[in-house]
């Protein structure tokens, strides 16, 4: 029985507990590989044909994250086996998994299974709230011991795994320098400087965010504990009305693909 190699991008924490939950039905040693902080995507990975990945990351605007630039860079495969995991909150997950399927394939891996699974959207508890849910957690535990046992025995993975997503990818998300606003209810804690993936945030004065870095994950939004940082930038506040208008109060269902022989 192989074990379980879990790569991951996930500012607010809802990857990486998709993907932990997926391994926990899996039922076998897992080793975890959090690429959400700079210190992380500086570690340069090689698996081999007998390793076995669950890559993830969350959707943005249809497409995974294009900053920071080298979330996956440095991870090289031979040939190993991979499932690929995405989360959104509640829109659609357009390309995203089709371009994390070509990404790995790239880089030297088998895609053998991916899902698309819902997760409470980082702009609004309105989209997605309460996700992922108990049947969604079920459907994960699910995942993964079928991943155990049609996958994980096996050294010869023959066939073609097809996803949903279009080729030329649409336009992702603009990052256009935009920032958290600050109130006076900051008190300089400092939890929000601990969160931030690509650090944005001034840790000697934590109000100070360069908006030419943050990538809007809203990770230090969701985790000061006085409420003290939010967006206000007119183009943010229109995004989420579109969104909480369109989106808000629909029960999407978790998608799974698994590879078939050609």
């Amino acid at each position: 029985m192989k074990d379980i190699d879990l790569v991951y991008f996930s500012p607010t924490g809802n990857t990486r507990k998709t993907l932990q939950t997926i391994a926990a039905g899996a039922q076998t040693q897992v080793i975890e590989h959090d690429r959400t902080y700079p210190q992380g995507r500086r570690e340069k990975l090689h698996f081999t044909k007998d390793s076995f990945v669950i890559l993830g990351c969350p959707v943005y605007a249809g497409r995974i994250p294009q900053k920071p630039e080298n979330i996956f860079e440095g991870i090289e495969g031979d040939d190993t086996p991979v499932v690929l995991v995405v989360t959104y909150g509640n829109r659609e997950y357009d390309d995203a998994l089709l371009e994390l399927k070509n990404l790995a394939i790239e880089n030297g891996f088998i895609p053998v299974a991916a899902a698309a699974f819902l997760a409470v959207h980082s702009y609004s508890d309105k989209l997605a709230g309460g996700r992922p849910d108990e049947n969604d957690l079920k459907i994960m535990g699910d995942f993964g011991r079928t991943i155990r046992g049609n996958y994980l025995r096996k050294n010869d993975y023959k066939g073609t795994l097809i996803v949903k997503g279009n080729y030329p990818y649409k336009d992702g998300m603009n990052y256009t320098p935009l920032a958290p606003e600050v109130s006076e209810d900051c008190t300089q804690c400092g939890e929000c400087v601990s969160v931030c993936p690509v650090a944005a945030i001034n840790p000697d004065d934590p109000t100070e965010t360069d908006p030419d870095l943050c990538i809007r994950c809203c990770a230090c939004v969701r985790i000061c504990p006085v409420e003290a940082r939010k967006f206000t930038a007119p183009p943010f506040l229109a995004t989420v009305q579109f969104l909480e208008g369109n989106f808000a109060g629909i029960y999407k269902k978790p998608e799974i693909f698994y590879i078939t022989e050609d």
